[in-house]
């Protein structure tokens, strides 16, 4: 089950995308960055050290997102074009993306401290990774900043999701073909 709840915060949406394996928030927030969060069941001082969602056909278009964001981030594309190598080089010294893993680790924290977010393709799958935060204040929280991330201009693909997130209106969901054959699948899975 993947369904996407939109709530208005202020002036800007929130997106809370329910899967089997738990909720995730995408905000953005007053200060002009776009956040990620696993928000965990129970306690989150008892909750484990990574979270793993499971990310289907079931709903095709926040796959199609994500799908879309995967692509452009691996294959070093923030902008609709490849970047040349340099700059590549320039933004992957933080590992963003290593192994066709995306690894980003959250922009308002010391790199080995931070809360990272994993999004990795299995199959026709993509497993979304939230590791918890190593500091006092602990959270699964990932902030991609708008404004100088260690990322550079990798920051783009997150936003362009965000904003085709924002044209989806889940009280009028139209089913898309894959989503029909993803869904058929599965019943005879059953």
């Amino acid at each position: 089950m993947i369904k996407i709840t939109k709530m208005k915060m202020d002036k800007y949406f929130y997106y809370y995308i329910q899967t089997d394996e738990g909720t995730i928030r995408i905000s953005f927030e007053n200060n002009l960055d776009l956040y990620w969060t696993y928000i965990p069941a129970g306690n989150i001082l008892n909750s484990p050290e990574s979270h793993d969602l499971k990310i289907t056909k079931e709903n095709y278009l926040f796959y199609s997102l994500i799908d879309e964001l995967y692509n452009n981030i691996i294959n070093d594309n923030p902008f609709g074009e490849k970047l040349k190598k340099h700059e590549y080089d320039k933004f992957n010294m933080y590992k963003l993306f290593k192994n066709n893993v995306i690894n980003w680790h959250s922009d308002d924290c010391v790199y080995e401290k931070s809360s990272v977010l994993e999004i990795t393709k299995e199959n026709e799958d993509y497993i979304i990774t939230f590791h918890k935060s190593k500091e006092d204040f602990m959270s699964y929280s990932v902030r991609i900043s708008n404004s100088g991330s260690r990322y550079g201009y990798f920051n783009v693909p997150f936003m362009n999701m965000y904003t085709k997130l924002c044209e989806y209106n889940p009280d009028y969901h139209q089913i898309h073909m894959e989503e029909y054959l993803y869904n058929e699948k599965v019943k005879k899975l059953r």
